[in-house]
């Protein structure tokens, strides 16, 4: 079993390195760095990466990894989200950042993957001070709130028995709305009903539901 390794991340607003140890059922951090990128930003409005920040990000990655190997870790692995997953360059990034760092892939999580990983989170994380699994005849919530999207999860007994994801991460709409709000005196309006319909299913099934705890990740 591999004990020392290292995860890459890129995101759509940031590159981060996390160094960890595997423990008795635990697992220690042993270093942490991030820094600003800004693929979201032109993934979600332009649709392609420019070049200059792909190269940015290469040169970040290669910063990372040499520092993952004066902890001699056992394994490298470099993985991206949203932002990457979404743009129509896609094959060029993942080449160019191929060749520039010795030939290190990058692992593009599907969305379904992304939210089921941050569900375990949110419930490791909460499962010490909450008795998340074994809540009976309890519904509880869990939102995840990232630059693209926006995940509801209800659970009955400490199962999952419902989840829906919509385009509504601060970053994308951010961009997306941007010219909307600067044309128009209904902004907030225009808001409301934007929001509205696309968490119509998401509501629905929320006001049949009553929620005895809320759970919430988010930047």
């Amino acid at each position: 079993m591999i004990k020392r390794f290292s995860v890459i991340y890129i995101g759509s607003s940031k590159c981060e390195l996390i160094i960890g140890q595997r423990g008795k059922g635990t697992i220690n951090i042993l270093d942490r760095v991030s820094y600003p990128i800004r693929f979201g930003s032109q993934s979600f409005t332009k649709g392609f990466i420019d070049f200059k920040l792909v190269y940015a990000l290469c040169q970040t990655i290669n910063d990372y990894i040499s520092m993952s190997k004066t902890f001699d870790v056992e394994s490298i692995r470099i993985v991206g989200t949203t932002a990457l997953r979404e743009a129509k360059n896609q094959l060029y990034i993942l080449e160019q950042i191929r060749i520039n760092t010795g030939g290190y892939h990058v692992e593009i999580l599907d969305q379904d993957e992304e939210i089921h990983l941050i569900y375990r989170h949110m419930v490791s994380k909460c499962e010490n001070q909450y008795d998340i699994i074994g809540s009976e005849n309890k519904d509880q919530m869990m939102a995840a709130i990232s630059s693209g999207n926006l995940s509801v999860a209800l659970l009955k007994n400490g199962i999952i028995d419902y989840h829906q994801t919509a385009e509504l991460g601060y970053l994308k709409m951010r961009h997306f709305l941007r010219s909307i709000e600067e044309n128009t005196e209904r902004f907030e309006t225009l808001l409301n009903e934007f929001i509205g319909i696309n968490t119509r299913e998401i509501s629905e099934n929320i006001r049949k539901r009553k929620i005895h705890r809320l759970f919430v990740s988010s930047h």
